[in-house]
This record gives C-alpha cells, sequence and structure tokens, in this order.
C-alpha cells in the first residue's frame, strides 16, 4: 500500500475513530459463522456472497464505501478468511460490498419478519448468500467433468 492509501486510511479511522475496524470485524465474524456448517458439509448450494453495510447518512456511506468497497478491501478480506477456514468452494464463490440506506426489496423479503430486519438495521451490515447461476446438476461421482469445467470457469471472477 503507498503512502497515499496509508494516509487516507489513517484520516479515516481517526475520523469514525475504531467504528470501521468494528464494523469490518463483524462482517467477518458473521461471514464465519454463516459459511462454518458448510465447511464441515463440504457442499454449497450459493454462489453469490454480497454484504450489505447499511447506514441512512450519506456522509457515512461515503466514508464506508472508501473503506471497504474501494480497492476491494472487505472483499480481499473476506477472501482471506475463506482460505483461513478452508472454505471448500472459495474459488467459485462471487463476493460483493455495496453500501446502502436500506436494503433492496427482494433481499428484505428473505429476513420474513420486522424483527429479523429491524436487528439487521440495529447491526448496520447484512450478509446475503444467492444462487445467480444454475449449478452444474449432481453426479454420482463426484470429480466429474462437468463440476470440474463448472469451477474452473468460476475462478476467475
Amino acid at each position: 500500500m503507498g503512502k497515499f492509501e496509508d494516509f487516507f486510511k489513517r484520516k479515516m479511522t481517526a475520523l469514525l475513530g475504531d467504528d470501521v475496524l468494528v464494523v469490518k470485524n463483524q462482517v467477518l465474524e458473521n461471514v464465519e459463522e454463516l459459511l462454518e456448517p458448510f465447511v464441515r458439509l463440504k457442499t454449497f448450494p450459493y454462489d453469490h456472497l454480497t454484504v450489505f453495510l447499511l447506514t441512512p447518512d450519506d456522509r457515512r456511506r461515503g466514508v464506508l464505501h472508501a473503506a471497504f468497497v474501494e480497492d476491494n478491501a472487505l472483499a480481499t478480506d473476506v477472501r482471506s478468511l475463506l482460505e483461513r477456514i478452508r472454505f471448500p468452494h472459495r474459488h467459485a464463490l462471487r463476493l460483493g460490498v455495496e453500501v446502502v440506506a436500506s436494503l433492496p426489496e427482494e433481499v428484505a423479503a428473505k429476513l420474513g419478519s420486522e424483527a429479523a430486519l429491524d436487528k439487521v438495521y440495529q447491526d448496520g451490515f447484512y450478509v446475503d448468500l444467492a444462487q445467480q447461476e444454475a449449478l452444474p446438476p449432481r453426479s454420482p461421482w463426484r470429480n466429474s467433468i462437468a463440476n470440474t469445467a463448472w469451477l474452473t470457469s468460476t475462478r476467475s471472477t
């Protein structure tokens, strides 16, 4: 990281206090908790993980965007976490980070209750798992050519 980036991150952290680090740590803990059962099962029905950082304040959204979206900072941290926990599908998983005032309707609908939605807004973030591409057909052979080709084709993303 260059001198300017170091300076900017220090200034941003000073502006928000330790809040940026707290948000980052909470998000990473949540992602790890969410994915841990799939590590043991060695199966994962999703191909997209999106972290929504929520705040109604325009200024704070700008700061969170600079801290987590620019330079793919949070996505890089999530990828490091996937490596550390030896997540079996880390290469096929697309990561996204969005800083928003409110959750998109289709994501909010997944929560199912006002209480769950209130908790998300209180926490200030939500980690969403989605299946955006059709997964390859199940095969009696775990290392089939079709599955290998599908995994290889998604590694570049």
